[in-house]
């Protein structure tokens, strides 16, 4: 109610706080975790947490790079803005595309990849899901050799880079990469200041973020 997370236990209402003060919700920006903040304030809440407890909480989780590992994790150097999640399905790069462009940019570019078990139905929804939040100016496509699960090398980039170029990707805009660590590292290498970046990583999460952090502390441009 008016920007506050309220919560009504039999009967009496209690603000939990401004969503906008949550460091999980971006700003209010990620919609999925406002979401999942109210749940977990009304389980907490029925096993006997006191509001002021999850107020507290609210406020201070996910402002941390590492306090919700792997997911919705947020760098800032170079002038650039990194989104790192492992979002694997439809819905989940969906949530996270939106929440990418809450935040002002020059250009978008996206990290796309998945693993081998899913149909190929499944494979080109993500791909849709993807491209329907905003036509991003850069799509690596990966390849996961540790994650192909029964498929050969190769055909899923070539299932996503396909569907990309159905829904209206220009071939200049989207292209493979041997791995995932790779990808990131050529979504980097086109990037400029101003950019924001959307990484779904699954097969070298540590390695990623490693990479990431040690950029930001050296200050790279």
């Amino acid at each position: 109610h008016d920007g506050h997370l309220m919560l009504c236990r039999e009967g009496v209402w209690g603000d939990a706080g401004r969503v906008d003060d949550m460091p999980v919700t971006a700003g209010g920006a990620a919609r999925h975790n406002v979401e999942n903040a109210l749940a977990a304030a009304l389980t907490a809440s029925c096993s006997g947490v006191s509001l002021s407890a999850l107020h507290v909480a609210l406020r201070r989780f996910g402002a941390a790079t590492h306090d919700n590992a792997g997911r919705l994790e947020r760098y800032a150097f170079g002038g650039i803005t990194v989104f790192v999640d492992y979002a694997h399905n439809p819905e989940g790069i969906r949530a996270l595309c939106t929440t990418a462009m809450s935040v002002a940019a020059a250009r978008l570019g996206l990290v796309l990849g998945n693993a081998g078990d899913r149909d190929d139905d499944q494979l080109r929804a993500l791909a849709r899901a993807a491209w329907s939040v905003t036509p991003f100016d850069r799509v690596i496509v990966k390849e996961m050799v540790s994650m192909l699960r029964g498929r050969p090398e190769g055909e899923l980039p070539a299932l996503l880079v396909d569907e990309l170029r159905q829904c209206g990707a220009p071939d200049d805009r989207v292209s493979i990469s041997p791995s995932e660590f790779d990808a990131v590292q050529e979504l980097l290498a086109w990037a400029r200041a101003g950019d924001v970046l959307v990484l779904p990583t699954h097969a070298e999460r540590g390695r990623v973020t490693g990479y990431l952090e040690r950029l930001r502390t050296d200050r790279w441009q």
